[in-house]
């Protein structure tokens, strides 16, 4: 093979990946929309349960965590509330990195590889996975507390558990934060290599 032809099948090797790159993070971009859409509906509809769990049928329902059990019905409005509150941070958490990630989607789709922003993505999005695993941690005990704050003093709960989703979100965060600035030094390389040409 001569080197033009080389150098014409390389060419088109590169477009058939960035075409397929294009491609899949499309697809990607709205399916994460579509979760976030999901994510949304479903904070509203946990929300409308537990402030009016009659209204859903939801008063019999049992509430877990770790080894803490509970009837919804019989927790008061203002531990439930309390504890939607708590809920939701950890719902808006999960948006703001679907968001992020949506965005990473979008700049991936448009070739934009290397840019400050698009790199900024991954870091934002390993520095939200992380406050999430932090988040995970600290929700069972207070949530378990909260529902149990009506109840007499030998009776409160406060339930530690771990289940090593907490590390999983931990480790994936700092995963993305290193891949983000080590894609930054990648590109600052580059640049030099270029104005050295």
């Amino acid at each position: 093979m001569s080197p033009a032809e080389a150098a014409v099948k390389s060419r088109s090797e590169r477009a058939a990946r960035l075409t397929r790159i294009r491609r899949v993070s499309r697809l990607m971009k709205w399916f994460v929309t579509l979760f976030m859409m999901l994510l949304l509906a479903t904070l509203v509809l946990t929300i409308a349960a537990v402030y009016s769990p009659e209204s859903f049928d939801a008063a019999g329902e049992i509430i877990e965590l770790g080894d803490f059990e509970r009837r919804l019905g019989d927790i008061p409005l203002e531990q439930r509330m309390l504890t939607m509150g708590l809920l939701g941070l950890a719902f808006g958490i999960l948006f703001v990195i679907c968001w992020q990630v949506r965005r990473l989607f979008e700049f991936l789709r448009q070739g934009d590889f290397f840019s400050p922003r698009t790199l900024s993505c991954f870091v934002a999005i390993g520095l939200w996975l992380i406050a999430f695993g932090i988040l995970e941690i600290l929700i069972d005990p207070i949530a378990s507390y909260l529902l149990t704050l009506d109840m007499p003093d030998g009776q409160r709960v406060f339930d530690i558990s771990l289940d090593g989703g907490e590390l999983f979100f931990g480790i994936v965060g700092g995963l993305m934060i290193v891949f983000g600035w080590t894609l930054r030094e990648a590109a600052a390389i580059a640049e030099e290599n270029r104005q050295f040409v």
